[in-house]
């Protein structure tokens, strides 16, 4: 008798259709907010609260709307919003709903973390999915959610896993993300509902200019974007990072009377948050976060048309964090902060909170501005001021020779070049390691540090057996060569001085550099051992040096106050008066060429940041200038500042020179 009432039980809520409500009533009368792990607003859904919803709800009620995407940034209500169409859908119209998310290994934490627990919230839903039993299975590797009448299917955007499945409803999440194409193939899956009036939905933050919902958002016939209306002029507006206010370090360094580069970090930002907000382009009136969200409660906050209206059939929405009655504006203005300049940082928060693209002031430099940095100190002598363990030696590895820099770093963090070139062997990299250096003021100086790039190449030969054929051999690998010289090289200088290194695009722990463990084979004892190595994030020490570069430029052409001095960068005045004379401009454009071999863009992939793009084909001393960022970064010698009275450490000298 109990399983009739069960099969009962699923017919009637499988076709028993009470009457249909719009998005917006079915949302506030059957989503339930238990927990603020879900929610920061408790009880019943409260669309006030979200007020970008109303018109995008309305959209969605009509069946001739197909498409919206939307561009939103964080904490705008994107994964909710989501989640609310598909609920709505799956408890009202049971259907196959298909949600795209980018990489398929993230589906399990998908939806422990942002499917299930709003799902739960629908009560009425949530025991459908339950009452079927089969909740969650695996199938080509997707998640299946299934109902009577329908199913969830969660899905990577992956092309192979969707061939064979078509719905009316396709969600897509971060598509940013996606592999360009991504979503026009996904899009197939709508083809057999044509008729049936099927909704095609992409929410996203940008990643890159070109990516998957800075596209489709263009393509779509009418744009609107969520703006301000001034309570004091009427006009609107869309809020920007060049409409978002707090004091900057440079109007507090003026305050105060301190040069820009001696502010206290910590002094500043206590300052700044005092009076953050957001500034009408029209009237100039300051909205602070309290009238902020009132406005966003109380209508203040409405979608305005740039392209098309109402009418439309596909749709583009474009919200940034600004707009949203859950972010603080005291904290976003902290992240910018706390970012000190950072292009990487700098970078993602303009992305991620803003809906915009930072443009760096990095970018091609010109050969007349490197021409500029000259220091006026000749090659191989120690620029006076050089912290004492500030001198590097680093070195990038070729498949028959290596290129080397010699960096001597001042107080404040200036990186002077004082020599580089081309060397054929490892006796060469000892003797400029080994031999002394003088400063300007003839003190002897000695490097600290060497760091090599250990990686190399897999040398190939093409020999002849005695029947006359060519057989290719693979067995010369620099890789193991640069390890077996680095171990014994250490035992006779130093495990800490030698830095074995291999280039990363960028580390997961978001740092300049990462150490970790590898195996060497000690020749002087005839087994492995272990020895630290090196993982350097080429686009975060990249960015360090690019904009040092690009301060010492600005210094130079006056656009940046005197008084700054620290983290700046300059080239040894010999080779600068090489290149500066035309006869011999040759002697010397490996240094030129190879210092402005990559350029801070946007990658026309799925990569999540600005990333350094290589436009020389030799690009070695850029290479070895970031490792000399990373070694300097490793000491700690960016907040080092010069001492009133310098006294040279020679203790530290003479315990460098005693290795030798």
């Amino acid at each position: 008798m109990a399983i009739f009432k069960k099969i009962g039980k699923r017919l009637s809520r499988a076709y028993f259709k009470e009457p249909k409500m719009t998005h917006e009533e079915w949302a506030t009368k059957k989503v339930y907010f238990p927990s603020q792990d879900i929610s920061p607003i408790l009880g019943y859904f409260k669309i006030k609260f979200s007020p970008q919803y109303k018109l995008l709800f309305k959209l969605m009620d009509r069946p001739d709307v197909h498409t919206l995407f939307a561009k939103w940034a964080s904490q705008s209500g994107k994964s909710l919003f989501e989640m609310l169409i598909i609920g709505y859908r799956l408890d009202n119209e049971p259907a196959n709903v298909l949600y795209m998310q980018p990489i398929k290994d993230d589906i399990p934490k998908v939806l422990r973390l942002k499917i299930n627990p709003v799902l739960k919230c629908i009560k009425d839903l949530w025991q459908k999915f339950e009452d079927y039993i089969a909740t969650e299975g695996i199938r080509s590797k997707d998640a299946i959610k299934q109902l009577a009448g329908g199913s969830l299917v969660v899905s990577g955007s992956s092309v192979k896993e969707r061939k064979s499945l078509t719905v009316p409803l396709l969600v897509m999440d971060e598509i940013g993300e996606f592999d360009k194409g991504a979503v026009k193939e996904a899009s197939e899956r709508l083809k057999a509902f044509s008729k049936f009036f099927p909704k095609k939905i992409g929410v996203s933050t940008i990643v890159h200019p070109k990516d998957e919902i800075c596209t489709n958002f263009e393509n779509c016939e009418a744009i609107m974007e969520w703006r301000y209306k001034c309570p004091n002029c009427k006009d609107n507006f869309y809020p920007s990072r060049e409409t978002f206010k707090f004091m900057t370090k440079k109007e507090f360094a003026d305050l105060n009377n301190i040069p820009e580069n001696e502010v206290e970090k910590s002094s500043w930002k206590k300052e700044a948050l005092k009076n953050v907000y957001i500034e009408c382009p029209h009237c100039k009136y300051q909205i602070n976060n309290e009238e902020k969200s009132n406005l966003i409660l109380n209508g203040g906050m409405d979608w305005f048309f740039i392209r098309g209206d109402e009418n439309a059939k596909s749709f583009g929405a474009d919200m940034n964090s600004l707009g949203s009655y859950f972010v603080e504006l005291e904290d976003l203005a902290e992240l910018l902060i706390d970012a000190d300049g950072s292009i990487v940082d700098l970078d993602a928060i303009y992305r991620g909170w803003f809906n915009s693209f930072y443009q760096s002031k990095t970018s091609n430099k010109s050969r007349s501005e490197m021409l500029s940095l000259g220091n006026g100190v000749s090659q191989w002598i120690i620029p006076k001021d050089t912290i004492p363990h500030g001198i590097y030696l680093t070195v990038d590895t070729q498949k028959d020779h290596f290129w080397y820099t010699i960096y001597a770093f001042q107080y404040g963090a200036i990186q002077s070049l004082v020599s580089y070139g081309k060397i054929y062997d490892f006796n060469e990299i000892e003797r400029l390691f080994e031999r002394e250096y003088t400063d300007e003021d003839g003190n002897k100086m000695y490097i600290s540090k060497l760091a090599i790039d250990y990686q190399g190449y897999v040398k190939k030969e093409t020999i002849e057996d005695d029947d006359g054929n060519q057989i290719v051999i693979e067995d010369i690998d620099r890789m193991e060569e640069v390890k077996t010289w680095a171990v014994g090289y250490m035992r006779k200088v130093g495990y800490d001085r030698i830095y074995l290194t291999r280039g990363v695009e960028e580390l997961t722990n978001q740092t300049e550099f990462s150490e970790f463990k590898i195996k060497v084979t000690d020749q002087l004892i005839g087994k492995e051992v272990d020895i630290r190595a090196w993982k350097m994030s080429n686009l975060r020490c990249s960015s360090v040096l690019d904009q040092k570069i690009q301060r010492s430029i600005e210094k130079i052409k006056s656009e940046i106050p005197d008084s700054y001095k620290d983290q700046l960068f300059y080239i040894y005045q010999d080779i600068i008066d090489i290149l500066s004379n035309e006869e011999h401009k040759s002697v010397a454009t490996d240094l030129d060429r190879q210092l402005r071999s990559e350029v801070l863009k946007y990658k026309d992939s799925k990569a999540k940041k600005m990333t350094y793009h290589r436009i020389s084909r030799e690009n070695h001393i850029w290479d070895t200038s970031k490792m000399a960022v990373m070694l300097s970064i490793i000491d700690n010698l960016a907040p080092i500042p010069k001492p009133k009275k310098i006294e040279k450490s020679i203790e530290s000298i003479e315990k460098i020179t005693n290795l030798f």
